[in-house]
């Protein structure tokens, strides 16, 4: 997942930057068409946008997939948790946000 997302915001960002320099190549090949918008490494604007429709998709949903939701306990008497179960669970908590944020943050690149 995250090499797809990394291949989505360098297709996003190489495209940005060949329509904003005005240096309108794709690799070393002049552009002939559709001059003036972003379309990455591909020659068809089309393809392109389908590419990252379905990457921001991927994105959103792999963001939701790593959301952990509270869990409840059913007994006022349950045992609590072991202290270093707890800082288990802050750090892994820890590297899940910083994969949400590396994750929504291509996700607006590409957007």
């Amino acid at each position: 997942m995250i090499c797809i997302l990394l291949l989505g915001s360098f297709e996003a960002l190489y495209g940005m930057i060949q329509t904003l320099s005005g240096n309108e190549h794709i690799w070393w090949v002049k552009k002939i068409y559709y001059r003036g918008s972003v379309s990455g490494t591909y020659v068809n604007r089309n393809h392109f946008a389908g590419l990252m429709e379905i990457i921001i998709m991927l994105a959103t949903v792999y963001v939701g997939a790593l959301t952990e939701g509270k869990r409840k306990t059913s007994s006022p008497f349950a045992r609590r948790t072991p202290l270093r179960a707890r800082l288990a669970s802050l750090l892994k908590g820890e590297a899940g946000f910083n994969k949400k944020v590396l994750v929504l943050f291509s996700a607006v690149v590409m957007g």
